[in-house]
């Protein structure tokens, strides 16, 4: 499939980043758990038939151009039969891959502040309607789905693909005091799996991204509910990226004679009065107190 593609495009190997989703690792050998060399063997044997070379050893990947990283993350590394389903990334792997990204930009003497994509198999935060209760199976998590937000967010990076419980899918996470203050994630369907592994969207479906300084545009392409194999109805969201952080400090919300600041730097919040209304709850607190306090 992906090798018709290349062909059709005209594109090499080169072009492509593959990374490892649950279904690619193996559990169990003869009713025994799978070492890492045999858990692994059928993606890396996937893995080389696209890029021709060997895949790295923790199974992440990359791509640069001269205007976009690309970060490829394995987030099946706790893929067995206790955990199914379950992702996990590590801020070291990325630290790990970002390290080795920087180099090689460095080496072709491109700049390092470029936009930065990353692509994973496993969603950062939920994105089914709702997750049916059930005791026979695990719910669908990135254990250390925050974590890596925060860290994406340190590094510039403005943009997540990924795909796992075949949803489309897309939100614009902000964190005003990052330097980079939103983070897009962009979920995509599948345009192979069987109408009974579709989820709320039952419909297969795949997107094309253009990504420039200022915004990003997403185009859907989806099958019909009345046909499931043309691919004709076609949608397109344009998220904008120019939120920026906060000033170091600067009035967020104003009442009468209530006044609520926000401090980007030492993440303080701070009353110029003695009474702040949150929600449904009167505070009487002391001028400068930190956002902790008053909620105690």
């Amino acid at each position: 499939f992906l090798n018709a593609l290349l062909e059709d495009f005209g594109l090499c190997h080169g072009n492509v980043l593959v990374v490892p989703g649950n279904h690619n690792i193996r559990w169990t050998i003869s009713g025994k758990p799978a070492p890492r060399e045999q858990r692994e063997a059928s993606y890396r044997t996937f893995y080389r038939s696209i890029k021709r070379e060997d895949p790295r050893d923790d199974l992440s990947s990359f791509l640069i151009r001269e205007d976009v990283s690309i970060l490829g993350l394995n987030s099946t590394r706790l893929e067995d039969e206790e955990n199914p389903g379950t992702g996990y990334v590590g801020v070291k792997q990325l630290d790990e891959l970002l390290g080795d990204v920087n180099s090689a930009r460095r080496e072709k003497n491109w700049s390092t502040e470029v936009p930065i994509v990353a692509v994973m198999h496993h969603h950062l935060i939920p994105v089914t309607r709702l997750e049916p209760i059930s005791n026979d199976r695990p719910y669908s998590i990135t254990l250390d789905a925050e974590g890596i937000q925060s860290r994406m967010f340190d590094e510039g990076v403005v943009l997540v693909l990924h795909g796992h419980q075949h949803q489309p899918f897309l939100r614009k996470v902000v964190q005003p005091d990052a330097p980079v203050a939103s983070l897009v994630l962009a979920g995509a369907c599948s345009c192979g799996v069987g109408r009974d592994y579709l989820g709320d969207s039952v419909r297969k479906q795949f997107q094309v991204l253009q990504l420039s300084n200022d915004e990003i545009v997403v185009d859907r392409c989806s099958t019909t509910e009345k046909n499931e194999g043309e691919f004709r109805s076609w949608s397109r969201t344009i998220v904008q990226l120019q939120n920026q952080t906060l000033p170091l400090r600067e009035t967020i919300w104003k009442s009468g004679q209530i006044e609520f600041h926000v401090d980007a730097q030492k993440r303080v919040f701070e009353a110029e009065k003695q009474v702040i209304l949150m929600g449904t709850g009167l505070n009487i607190i002391q001028n400068t107190q930190t956002l902790e306090n008053v909620l105690q």
